[in-house]
């Protein structure tokens, strides 16, 4: 059986990708996947904390984030193409534009 500590390092450094991906690139795409790459760094610790006190709570847990997550992309996506279609790219630097 794999260790749970390395679960927790698959974990961090996961979660650590998404962070600077939604930080660092300013994408429309590149925002969708590190949102996605947070929701997976949660959704890897829920079972294997799950899994490491032998209680499926967190597999169940898990399914719901990952029902969730898949809604989630669905929207964020809708949205983008939203956008692509009103302003011809998903560069967010012209997000200020949206002010009513």
């Amino acid at each position: 059986m794999i260790p749970f500590i390395w679960f927790t390092y698959l974990t961090i450094i996961i979660f650590s990708l998404g962070i600077v991906n939604i930080l660092i690139k300013r994408d429309g795409i590149n925002l969708v996947v590190g949102v996605e790459l947070i929701v997976n760094a949660a959704l890897i610790n829920f079972i294997s904390g799950s899994a490491y006190i032998l209680n499926n709570n967190g597999a169940v847990y898990g399914l719901l984030v990952l029902i969730t997550a898949v809604l989630e992309t669905v929207m964020l996506l809708v949205l983008l193409l939203v956008y692509f279609d009103h302003y011809g790219s998903l560069d967010f630097s012209r997000i200020r534009n949206l002010r009513g």
